[in-house]
């Protein structure tokens, strides 16, 4: 009997050690899974991150070609206002001259 009593606790015993380590198993699979799924999230945490960094540095690019451009433009008109600065101070230059040269050339004819 008593062997019988001893032989049932230790059947006992083993069946609760089994089902500890099946739960700790359990536990173990869980944590694990909760694992992957937060490097998963931090892997598309980061993804969209560099997406949208990426997405910065392009606007960013565009803005300073847009400012370029405009930069061009601004120093292409002032050129071309200036070369007509120049064409119109030496037209006047020049009529200056040809109206001195008339006005002595009539002075001449006159006398």
């Amino acid at each position: 009997e008593e062997e019988e009593e001893e032989e049932e606790e230790e059947e006992e015993e083993e069946e609760e050690e089994e089902e500890e380590e099946e739960e700790e198993e359990e536990e173990e699979e869980e944590e694990e899974e909760e694992e992957e799924e937060e490097e998963e999230e931090e892997e598309e945490e980061e993804e969209e991150e560099e997406e949208e960094e990426e997405e910065e540095e392009e606007e960013e690019e565009e803005e300073e070609e847009e400012q370029e451009q405009q930069e061009q433009q601004e120093q292409q008109e002032q050129q071309k206002q200036q070369n007509m600065k120049k064409k119109k101070n030496n037209k006047k230059k020049k009529n200056k001259k040809n109206k001195r040269r008339n006005c002595t050339h009539a002075k001449y004819d006159w006398l």
